[in-house]
C-alpha cells in the first residue's frame, strides 16, 4: 500500500523542482532548485566540524553511539547540494546509533571529475588513519552520492586500501552516458527529471571526460571484489535503470547485492523521511541490511584494535617511492619521462590529473582547435613523424603523435592517469619529497619534476551580473559539446587564439553570434595545406626531406623574433602583411578600423587564420566593440544601452599563464611555499630551478616561453638541462641539488633589463604574457631559441649547492 504521503509528495516534487528544471542549462540556476527547505534537525543529534584529508564536512552522532562508522556522500549532481541540505537523512542515520561523517566534497563545474572521487577518496583514507577500521565503516549515498560511493569504492581498490564493509545506495547515478532505457521511458513519469536534463547535467562534472570512464560511471567498471550492497530505487524514476543494471552486473561479478524497487516515489525520497513512511522505512531497512556486515559491538574492542593496526600498517605500505616524479602528461612530462628511459632510469612516475594524456591538447577539444605552430616543428626532435596530414596539426594530431611516442617508448607502464596531484612537502632528514594526490596517494620521491604547463586553467571575466545568466556557458577549454547551438544566439566574450578558431566553425550553425570584442588581436595569414600522400611517402623514404623541411620552418620562425626584440624595420614590414590581409577579407570601412589594433604588433600574441575576419561577412555574425556593462538572465546589455538576447554563452578568455601551479601547494626548504617564496614576481633560473626548493625541477616554467616559435624546443632544452642536473648529483655522489639564491637573483635582474626593449613590455598594450599585478612580463623568453638552447647547454656546478 502506498501512503497518501508518497502520492503527495510526487505531486509536490512536480511542480516545485520538475516544472521549474525544464530547459534549465545553468548550473546556477539549477542548484537554487535543487536546494530543499531547512530541516530542523533533532536537538538530540549532536553535529559538529569534520575536517579530514583535506576535506571538510559534518559529524553527527545521537545520544547513543555504537561502532558503526556511515560516511554518507550527498546527491546533486555532483554541482548541487552539501553535507548540510542531507541532514534530514545523515540525522536519521545518528539517530539509528551510527557515526556519520558527511564530506563536503568539491563540486562541478568549478572542479570537475575527478575531484569529487578524489575528495572522497582522501577522506575515506583520513578515517582509516584515524583509527577506524574498514570493517566497522559502511558508506551510502543517493543519487549523484550513490554513483560516488562505487567511485570511491573503485577508486581505493585500485590502489590497495581496504574497503568498507557494505554500501545502501539510494537511486544511484551510475551510467554518465545515459543509455538506460529508463532515461527515454521514464521522462514523464519521474517526478523531478527529465532524461534529457540528466544527460545534460553529467556535462557539468565531466567536461570532456569520456561519460564511460569506469571511474565516473561505474556501471562500466569491474566490479569484482566490491562489499555487499543494498540498492533501493523508485520504480518511476530516469535513474531506474542505473539500479537495476547495476544490480545486474554486481550479481555478475560475484558481489552480494539486494535490490528493491518501490512504487509512487520522488527521486532521493529518503531526503523528507519526517513527511513521508516510505523514506522512513527505506532508511530503517538500508540500516539494517548495513549493521549485518558489521562485527557486533562484543568483539568491538578486538576488532577496533586489530583493524586499527591493519589500517596503520596498510596507509603505511601505500606509500609509493620512486627516484622521480613528474607532474603533467602533456609535452613536458612525456619528453621527462622518455629521456629518463634512455638514461637507464626507471624508478619514476608520470602523474596526470586527467583520464588521458596530452596535457592541453587533451584539455582543448574545442571545434577547430589546433596548433599555430607548423607541425614538423612541433613536435620532438628526437622523434620525428611521417604521419602528419597538414602544415597546421589539429588537436586530435596532436593527441595522436604523443600517444604514438608513449607506445614507442614504452612510456605506459609509468603513467598514472585520473590522479591530481595536491602537494609536495621536502622532507629536510629524509632528502625527499612527500607528495600527496587528490585520491589520497601518497609518493616518495627524491626528484620532483613540475610538467604542468601554464595553459590548462581558464581564465573568466569579471562581468556585472554573470551569475544571472541561465542558459547554457562554458569556457573553450570545457567546450559542452551536448549543447546544440544549430539556431541559437551565442555570445562569444574574448577574440584570443581559440576564438579565432572555434568562431569561424560555429558561425554557419548558430542563429546569431556576438563576438564581444575588447583588443583587436593582430592576424596574419595562416597559409594552411594538406601534405598529399607524395609527399609522405618522401618523408617516409627520404628522411633528410623530413630534416631539411623542420630546419627551414625553424628559421623561418626563428627569425621572427627580430621585430619582438626591437627590430623596427622588420616588426613594420609583418604588420603590413598583417593590414593587407585584414584590407582583402573585409571591405566594410568602419568594420575594417575596428580590427585595426592600436598597438605594436607582437605585444600581444600574434594569431594566425585565415577563415577569421571572412566569417564576419555573414549576415549572422556581429562584431562588438562596446563593454559589456550587464549581464541578464538570457541578455547582454552593452555600455551603449543595446540589449541583445543570448541563448549561449562561450568563453575565449585565454588562461591563467602568470598564476603557475595553481590548486596545488610545494613546500620546500624551512616550510616556505612557493607561491610565498616568489611573492610579487614568480621566477626561476633557466625557468627551471628555484632557490630553496631542492631536487625540484620547473619544465615551462617562468620566462621560457616563446612568442615567435615553438615551445617543443624549450622543452626538449629544459628536460636536457634536468638530466644533465641529475647526472652531476650523480657523478659527484650527492643526492640534494639546489640553486644558489644570488644565482636566480642575477637571471631575474638580467631578464629583467633585456625585457625593457621588448615589443612585450613597450609595445602599448595589456596581455596575458604579463603578471596582472606587477606589469612586468614573466612568461616569455626575451631573446631567440638559440639563445636559449645555449643557456642551457650545460650545468655550472658553481651555480648550485650539492650535498648529500
Amino acid at each position: 500500500m502506498v501512503s497518501l504521503q508518497a502520492r503527495f509528495s510526487v505531486w509536490i516534487v512536480k511542480w516545485r523542482v520538475k516544472r521549474r528544471l525544464k530547459g534549465v542549462r545553468d548550473y546556477r540556476v539549477t542548484r537554487k532548485i535543487l536546494r530543499p527547505d531547512p530541516y530542523k534537525v533533532p536537538p538530540t543529534v549532536q553535529i559538529s566540524p569534520a575536517h579530514l584529508g583535506g576535506v571538510p564536512g559534518e559529524r553527527l552522532e545521537g545520544p547513543s553511539p555504537d561502532n558503526i562508522v556511515l560516511l554518507y556522500l550527498h546527491g546533486g549532481g555532483y554541482f548541487g547540494c552539501s553535507a548540510e541540505t542531507h541532514r534530514p537523512v545523515t540525522a536519521f542515520f545518528a539517530l539509528q546509533g551510527f557515526r556519520v561523517f558527511a564530506p563536503d566534497y568539491r563540486l562541478a563545474p568549478e572542479n570537475r571529475f575527478p575531484a569529487a572521487v578524489e575528495d572522497a577518496v582522501a577522506f575515506y583514507r583520513a578515517l582509516l588513519s584515524a583509527g577506524y577500521p574498514p570493517q566497522n565503516i559502511v558508506v551510502a549515498g543517493e543519487s549523484a552520492g550513490g554513483g560516488l560511493s562505487l567511485s570511491l569504492m573503485l577508486g581505493l581498490r585500485a590502489v590497495g586500501v581496504p574497503l568498507p564493509a557494505a554500501a545502501a545506495l539510494f537511486s544511484p547515478w551510475t551510467d554518465l552516458a545515459a543509455t538506460g532505457d529508463s532515461i527515454r521511458t521514464n521522462t514523464d513519469r519521474c517526478a523531478m527529471f527529465e532524461g534529457a536534463g540528466v544527460a545534460y547535467s553529467a556535462r557539468y562534472y565531466l567536461g570532456d571526460t569520456d561519460p564511460r570512464n569506469p571511474l565516473a560511471s561505474p556501471l562500466y567498471a569491474d566490479l569484482t571484489g566490491l562489499p555487499p550492497l543494498l540498492i533501493h530505487v523508485g520504480a518511476d524514476e530516469v535513474l531506474r535503470d542505473d539500479s537495476t543494471r547495476l544490480a545486474e552486473r554486481a550479481r555478475a561479478a560475484g558481489v552480494a547485492v539486494e535490490l528493491k524497487i518501490w512504487p509512487v516515489v520522488p527521486h532521493a525520497w529518503q531526503l523528507v523521511p519526517h513527511l513521508v513512511p516510505e523514506a522512513r522505512q527505506s532508511l530503517r531497512e538500508s540500516a539494517a541490511f548495513l549493521r549485518t556486515y558489521v562485527p557486533s559491538a562484543d568483539s568491538n574492542q578486538e576488532v577496533m584494535t586489530r583493524m586499527a593496526d591493519l589500517a596503520a600498517s596498510s596507509a603505511n605500505s601505500a606509500v609509493t617511492n620512486v627516484d622521480v616524479l613528474i607532474v603533467g602528461a602533456g609535452f613536458s612530462g612525456i619528453c621527462m619521462g622518455i629521456k629518463l628511459l634512455e638514461a637507464g632510469m626507471k624508478s619514476f612516475l608520470i602523474m596526470e590529473k586527467s583520464c588521458e594524456i596530452g596535457g592541453t591538447w587533451w584539455d582543448n577539444r574545442y571545434p577547430g582547435c589546433a596548433c599555430d605552430i607548423p607541425s614538423h616543428l612541433y613536435s620532438f626532435s628526437f622523434a620525428p613523424s611521417t604521419e602528419w596530414t597538414r602544415m597546421y596539426p589539429g588537436q586530435q594530431e596532436i593527441q595522436d603523435y604523443l600517444k604514438r611516442c608513449v607506445e614507442h617508448y614504452a612510456l605506459a607502464p609509468y603513467l598514472r592517469l585520473n590522479t591530481r596531484f595536491r602537494e609536495a612537502v621536502w622532507d629536510e632528514s629524509e632528502g625527499v619529497w612527500n607528495a600527496t594526490a587528490g585520491d589520497g596517494m601518497r609518493i616518495r620521491a627524491r626528484v620532483l619534476v613540475s610538467g604542468m604547463g601554464a595553459l590548462h586553467v581558464p581564465r573568466y571575466p569579471g562581468l556585472k551580473g554573470l551569475d544571472r545568466f541561465k542558459g547554457p556557458a562554458f569556457h573553450s577549454s570545457a567546450w559542452d559539446h551536448s549543447v546544440d547551438l544549430a539556431g541559437k544566439s551565442v555570445a562569444v566574450v574574448g577574440t584570443g587564439a581559440s576564438s579565432i578558431q572555434f568562431v569561424p566553425q560555429i558561425a554557419p550553425r548558430v542563429g546569431k553570434l556576438h563576438l564581444f570584442q575588447r583588443t583587436p588581436p593582430w592576424i596574419v595569414p595562416r597559409l594552411d595545406f594538406a601534405f598529399s600522400e607524395k609527399w609522405r611517402r618522401r618523408f617516409r623514404s627520404i628522411p633528410v626531406t623530413r630534416w631539411a623541411l623542420r630546419q627551414y620552418i625553424f628559421w623561418h620562425q626563428e627569425f621572427r623574433v627580430l621585430g619582438f626584440l626591437g627590430n623596427e624595420t622588420f616588426r613594420k614590414k609583418v604588420e603590413a602583411i598583417a593590414l593587407r590581409h585584414l584590407a582583402r577579407a573585409i571591405k566594410d570601412p568602419k568594420l575594417r578600423a575596428a580590427f585595426t589594433p592600436n598597438y605594436q604588433l607582437g605585444c600581444k600574441r600574434v594569431l594566425v587564420s585565415d577563415d577569421y575576419y571572412p566569417t564576419f561577412n555573414r549576415s549572422n555574425v556581429e562584431l562588438v566593440t562596446e563593454s559589456i556593462a550587464e549581464v541578464r538572465d538570457h541578455s547582454f546589455v552593452t555600455g551603449d544601452g543595446v540589449e541583445r538576447p543570448i541563448d549561449v554563452l562561450i568563453y575565449g578568455t585565454g588562461f591563467r599563464a602568470t598564476e603557475p601551479l595553481i590548486g596545488c601547494r610545494v613546500v620546500g626548504k624551512g616550510g616556505v611555499e612557493i607561491h610565498d617564496a616568489w611573492g610579487k614576481r614568480m621566477s626561476a633560473y633557466l625557468g627551471v630551478t628555484v632557490s630553496g626548493f631542492r631536487n625540484f625541477f620547473m619544465l615551462l616554467g617562468p620566462n621560457t616561453g616563446l612568442g615567435h616559435n615553438s615551445v617543443v624546443l624549450m622543452i626538449e632544452a629544459q628536460v636536457r638541462y634536468a638530466m644533465k642536473c641529475l647526472t652531476l648529483m650523480r657523478r659527484r655522489k650527492q643526492r640534494v641539488l639546489e640553486v644558489r639564491p644570488e644565482i636566480q637573483q642575477s637571471f631575474v635582474e638580467e631578464i629583467y633589463r633585456r625585457m625593457a626593449g621588448t615589443v612585450w613590455q613597450s609595445g602599448g598594450c595589456k596581455s596575458w604574457y604579463q603578471d596582472q599585478t606587477t606589469g612586468e612580463i614573466t612568461t616569455l623568453w626575451p631573446g631567440s631559441v638559440v639563445s636559449y638552447l645555449r643557456r642551457t647547454r650545460s650545468v655550472s656546478p658553481s651555480d648550485y649547492q650539492l650535498s648529500s
